[in-house]
């Protein structure tokens, strides 16, 4: 009897530290690609307040992770009243995708976001948060303008043609 309980203690032992090794890597492996993504990965509780951030989010706005952790959201939009309508949309849809929101970067900048998001429930189907990703287009918005713009400004030429040819 006492060899079976220490032959069981022994491997209860093994077993342990097999699956802490394991589970280890695992983290390790996740937390690599975590702090590796391009894109904005966030999770808020059900207030808003942001509870998990991935370090992308400083190359957006320019804080770390740490200075947003435990803040409200809706701090970091242009329009604190976006986030009102994306929840909205979230609440009658069950999930947005490519949905445009505008953050305001610790320099007082736009940054113009495409997000899809989703809400986080338990067990009991009640929701506790959101999660999403954020992809930082500023880019393809001031080329949007731009294009905008300049097709106005043709528009513009050519009602000024037509009028002088009609004249």
């Amino acid at each position: 009897i006492l060899w079976a309980l220490s032959w069981s203690r022994k491997n209860a032992l093994l077993l342990a530290e097999k699956m802490t090794k394991n589970l280890r890597v695992s983290e390790e492996k996740y937390r690599g690609i975590f702090e590796s993504l391009q894109d904005v990965y966030y999770r808020t509780n059900i207030d808003g307040m942001i509870t998990t951030v991935s370090p992308s989010i400083k190359n957006y706005i320019g804080l770390y992770p740490e200075q947003l952790i435990g803040n409200n959201a809706t701090a970091f939009y242009k329009n604190p009243r976006d986030r009102n309508a994306m929840l909205s949309e979230l609440s009658r849809t069950g999930e947005v995708k490519d949905y445009a929101v505008t953050l305001v970067g610790a320099n007082g900048k736009p940054v113009y976001c495409s997000l899809n998001a989703r809400f986080l429930r338990n067990q009991n189907g009640e929701v506790f948060g959101v999660e999403g990703l954020l992809r930082d287009i500023t880019d393809r918005k001031i080329a949007s303008d731009a294009v905008l713009e300049r097709t106005k400004e043709l528009e513009r030429l050519n009602n000024l043609m037509i009028g002088r040819e009609l004249r």
